[in-house]
């Protein structure tokens, strides 16, 4: 007779994602713990624990009170989430300067962002 035995597979344990790394160092740097973030954050424990295993990575919101519970560039912690790229956060929109645009331009944008009419013959 033949006994087969059954086998868990074995899990080896993996590296924390990218952003739970970068998190981690921050905690680290601080003495803190996820209980010391979600305490100063006022982000709760299960959302730290998320993002530290990479289970979820912080919206905007989150990622704003991230920045500032560990006083970091916001960009920063949308870079380490993967919400932007390097590049993305370096980009700057081009803006045309005022002193580009024609008098009839500017006056015709400041009376529509104030919600009056140009019209002259009234």
């Amino acid at each position: 007779m033949i006994t087969l035995m059954a086998t868990t597979p074995r899990v080896e344990p993996q590296d924390p994602p990218p952003f739970g790394r970068w998190l981690a160092s921050q905690l680290d740097r601080r003495g803190w713990t996820q209980a010391d973030l979600a305490r100063e954050s006022g982000l709760g424990p299960s959302v730290i624990s998320r993002y530290m295993a990479g289970q979820s990575a912080p919206a905007i919101d989150n990622a704003r009170t991230l920045a500032n519970t560990l006083g970091v560039p916001l960009l920063a912690v949308l870079v380490e989430g993967g919400q932007l790229t390097a590049e993305e956060a370096q980009a700057r929109p081009e803006v045309s300067a005022a002193d580009d645009l024609p008098d009839a331009e500017i006056a015709r944008q400041v009376a529509r962002r104030l919600g009056v009419s140009l019209d002259s013959t009234t």
